[in-house]
């Protein structure tokens, strides 16, 4: 389905100034989204019930980054400290992940033991038990310079995917950062609107513009 996000990614209806900038796609069926506003923070939304709650302190800002462990956890990024952040719902934030190191939070992936921060043509990696730095992945042969806006991990074939805003394509890489496949997103949604993040579900690609969410098969063909 494509959902308008101008307006009803906050809790509050009438707020248009506020952007979704990165989904998630949970087991459960819900897709979770992180809102940079100040103001109104983040939300989640049940694809079935249309249910938005906000679920991330208020005591930051700047948001950027999201993603799911797997089990409990969700790491969400300020970019104003550079730091990745756990939280277990609801409100209990864990010790983070010192990022200024390496780059700004920006749009992340978890394997459920790694936290992956994908800014610009690189992907930095993270140990989630103990937030330590672990490694950088180049990927600058098939992105450059900020093209790349989005990244997802695939438990299903241990992949990861990697969303170029430049060319609606999807870069595929496996466990260690060898390219594997590009898939192509068959609508070209590039064309008439901004691709802001990347989401994956168990046979589906969700794509975040600054208009719609559309979804694709595994392999980029157009569903809705």
């Amino acid at each position: 389905h494509n959902f308008s996000h101008s307006g009803t990614t906050t809790a509050d209806p009438s707020n248009t100034a506020s952007t979704a900038i990165a989904p998630h796609l949970n087991g459960g069926g819900n897709l979770y989204f992180v809102d940079d506003n100040q103001t109104y923070i983040a939300q989640r939304r049940g694809y079935h019930t249309n249910v938005w709650a906000q679920f991330l302190p208020s005591a930051y800002t700047t948001y950027a980054g999201f993603a799911y462990d797997g089990s409990a956890e969700r790491y969400f990024g300020v970019v104003d400290n550079q730091k990745a952040y756990p939280i277990t719902y609801p409100y209990a934030v864990g010790t983070p992940i010192d990022m200024s190191a390496q780059a700004a939070p920006f749009r992340f992936a978890s394997d459920g033991t790694h936290l992956y921060n994908l800014n610009g043509t690189n992907v930095h990696k993270y140990d989630m038990s103990n937030q330590t730095f672990v490694s950088t992945a180049d990927i600058s042969g098939k992105v450059s310079g900020t093209d790349a806006t989005g990244i997802a991990y695939n438990s299903g074939n241990s992949s990861f995917y990697v969303l170029d805003k430049t060319n609606s394509q999807v870069h595929v890489y496996n466990a260690i950062w060898v390219w594997q496949s590009t898939i192509t997103l068959s609508n070209s949604p590039h064309a008439t609107e901004t691709l802001v993040s990347l989401s994956i579900g168990m046979n589906s690609l969700w794509v975040l513009t600054d208009a719609n969410i559309h979804l694709y098969d595994i392999s980029g063909t157009y569903l809705t």
